[in-house]
């Protein structure tokens, strides 16, 4: 699915499953701030 989205790309928290942002909340939280500062979305 990431390859048929532009800039997409699949990332894989270790220990995380459907719930990724409950079962690992802070790698989940830290990658997508650094998501959102890529694109201009959000700063520091």
């Amino acid at each position: 699915m990431a390859g048929q989205i532009p800039m997409g790309r699949l990332v894989t928290l270790e220990g995380a499953g459907h719930l990724s942002n409950l079962e690992a909340p802070e790698a989940f939280t830290e990658l997508l701030r650094g998501e959102l500062m890529a694109i201009g979305a959000v700063t520091g």
